[in-house]
């Protein structure tokens, strides 16, 4: 259906050592957002917790 379809990645498009900050600037992003849901996550079940300890 979409052979011969290519999609370039970051080192096609842009310089090699630019290619490689914007990697590790999404890593970046990307273990804030697990860092935030993860406190999120941890909120919400304690919470829960107490919700039901408090019955």
């Amino acid at each position: 259906m979409l052979e011969g379809l290519k999609h370039p990645t970051k080192f096609d498009k842009t310089s090699q050592s630019q290619a490689v900050k914007e990697f590790v600037m999404e890593g970046h992003q990307i273990a804030l957002a697990a860092f935030n849901s993860f406190n999120l996550l941890t909120k919400i079940v304690r919470n829960q917790i107490k919700k039901n300890i408090d019955l």
